[in-house]
């Protein structure tokens, strides 16, 4: 598996609700940037410092406060992309097609979800990655990024993962800053 395989699921993991193993999928993902991204690196460092002290059921509450109760929070990234429109129901369905053809497992979460999101990108071909990181993956995360408080330890890893995609993936000739999805087929080729 290549490095950035490797270090996106290692970010999928950590995206998901908290579970007892969380501080060892937060060391995975230190020990995966360390000779990656100090920048990063550090960022990640910094949300583990700040969450050490927090009982697995406070982590589960600041989970759910920064990420299940409020739409603008929500890991699901079509949701910032077409919010109730017809078109999410197509992103959905295009994801659902990506983590069969990959065969990545499906989870309990929306095929949309940055977890589920991050692996797919992880193997998707260069360009088509590129495109997807840029006019969906980033813009969605930069939403997120913006409504959480910089006090909230989840503000540093929202805020890492933008600046690894950024740095891992080339931003399309012909594609403005920030430019986020109009239609579901412009980011997804189909899948034959």
């Amino acid at each position: 598996m290549e490095p950035c395989n490797s270090l996106l699921d290692a970010w999928a993991e950590l995206l998901l609700y908290p579970e007892h193993d969380h501080n060892l999928k937060v060391q995975s993902c230190i020990d995966l940037l360390e000779d990656e991204n100090p920048d990063v690196h550090e960022m990640v460092v910094q949300y583990a410092v700040e969450i050490s002290s927090l009982s697995l059921a406070e982590l589960e509450e600041l989970y759910i406060k920064t990420f299940d109760l409020n739409k603008s929070g929500t890991l699901d990234l079509g949701w910032h992309l077409f919010g109730e429109d017809y078109n999410r129901g197509l992103f959905l369905v295009k994801l659902r097609q990506y983590l069969q053809f990959l065969q990545i497992p499906e989870t309990g979460e929306l095929p949309d979800h940055v977890s589920q999101v991050l692996r797919i990108l992880s193997r998707m071909s260069r360009d088509e990655a590129n495109l997807f990181a840029w006019s969906c993956v980033i813009p969605s995360l930069e939403i997120i990024g913006e409504w959480i408080a910089e006090d909230n330890p989840h503000h540093r890893l929202i805020g890492g993962l933008i600046r690894l995609l950024r740095s891992r993936f080339e931003m399309p000739a012909g594609l403005e800053e920030p430019e986020m999805a109009s239609s579901p087929y412009v980011e997804l080729p189909i899948i034959q």
